[in-house]
């Protein structure tokens, strides 16, 4: 999150502007209308990413859908509290239109990434004996879980590593126990590795073009 902050050139409205209108010219090449932002103020300026994406598609007239996902990391990188982060995403939906909008989806971080090793995995782990590592301690990732979970969001899990989607169940089975929901629809992204044990139940997996490496299939629901 620093280092984005301190490319600015990144927001050139030009240079942005080239890439929405080559993004948007590709969904409608391919007949896709639902498209996700699955971190919005990943490069430390939600407004005006927000507001970058809200002009390029009204100027282009998209024949699409575009949801924008307000993301964890961006929150705890400005120091905003959790209570003023509902604030904020809540204040951003008034400014929904049919084309652009944010709709009740929120997404939090659990490990590193795989092509660093810093993905989080059971035993035996990296051939190194190196750990992975959390982008949150876990217990303030839950904190936000809960919070955003008990306004009716929905909640998406970035997670690679076994050892990490084994603590995003332990989260969802505290978030069921504290308020159940029975459509929650957790997601779980990205989603690399997983243990044979792993049954999900009411969630969604979307995984990682990378792969999912495992010894037997599984079933989502």
């Amino acid at each position: 999150m620093v280092l984005m902050n301190k490319m600015p050139f990144l927001f050139f409205p030009e240079r942005y502007g080239q890439g929405m209108s080559n993004f948007l010219a590709m969904a409608h090449q391919n007949g896709v209308t639902s498209l996700m932002d699955m971190g919005i103020g990943t490069f430390g300026d939600p407004i005006g990413e927000t507001k970058l994406i809200r002009d390029i598609a009204e100027e282009k007239q998209a024949p699409s859908r575009i949801v924008l996902t307000p993301i964890i990391t961006d929150f705890l990188a400005r120091g905003k509290s959790i209570s003023k982060a509902i604030k904020e995403v809540k204040a951003w939906e008034q400014g929904n239109s049919h084309r652009v909008m944010f709709d009740k989806h929120f997404k939090i971080m659990m490990d590193g990434a795989i092509f660093s090793g810093a993905s989080q995995i059971n035993f035996p782990g990296y051939m190194d004996n190196h750990e992975g590592m959390w982008m949150a301690p876990l217990e303030t990732t839950y904190q936000w879980a809960e919070a955003f979970w008990n306004e009716g969001y929905q909640i998406h899990a970035h997670t690679n590593g076994d050892k990490s989607t084994a603590a995003l169940i332990d989260i969802t089975r505290r978030l069921q126990k504290q308020n159940f929901r029975l459509d929650h629809r957790l997601t779980l992204e990205h989603f690399v590795c997983y243990s044979p044990k792993f049954r999900p139940a009411n969630k969604i997996v979307n995984p990682s073009e990378k792969g999912v490496h495992d010894e037997q299939p599984t079933e989502a629901t």
